[in-house]
């Protein structure tokens, strides 16, 4: 994964939308971070995109400590 924009830095978060192609083609899953002065960024991947089923009360540090040791953080603003 290539770095995230630096220019997201600071912005006001209006809406998340998730999107799923159903076909063949790429991308798969797509989510767009949408905000609230008119811009929107994309993250995309040619496989599954899984939500989870509600909001977790851990802040980076607790995210980035934990889970399989494989994962790793690959880009972060803030």
């Amino acid at each position: 994964m290539k770095g995230l924009p630096q220019d997201l830095v600071g912005k006001c978060l209006k809406s998340v939308l998730v999107r799923r192609h159903f076909g063949v083609s790429c991308p798969v899953g797509q989510v767009f971070l949408i905000f609230d002065d008119g811009t929107s960024y994309e993250l995309w991947s040619d496989a599954e995109i899984y939500a989870g089923s509600s909001l977790d009360r851990k802040d980076k540090n607790e995210i980035e400590g934990s889970g399989p040791e494989a994962m790793s953080t690959v880009a972060a603003i803030g």
